[in-house]
């Protein structure tokens, strides 16, 4: 059980996939989380095996600025793919 903590969530206008390596504690995972969604443009961000983020409005991603952010918790990007909405 996490929280029944309501929140409002704008509906992304874009969204990209990334095959990491390096996550598998939830308190880093959670602190990457975190760290990915001050990011100027990013509404979300789901970290798990995958990680996903969703941007607030439909431009390219900054990988540069998510591969430093990341590199914080020793979280490696592989690749990057844009998804369907």
């Amino acid at each position: 059980f996490v929280s029944l903590e309501e929140k409002d969530q704008a509906v992304p206008k874009a969204a990209y996939a990334l095959q990491v390596t390096g996550v598998g504690w939830v308190t880093t995972n959670d602190k990457a989380r975190v760290a990915l969604e001050k990011l100027p443009g990013i509404s979300a961000a789901y970290v798990n095996k995958q990680l996903e983020i969703h941007l607030s409005d439909n431009l390219m991603l900054d990988e540069k600025a998510v591969k430093d952010a990341l590199a914080t918790y020793k979280i490696g990007v592989n690749s990057v793919q844009k998804m369907e909405l």
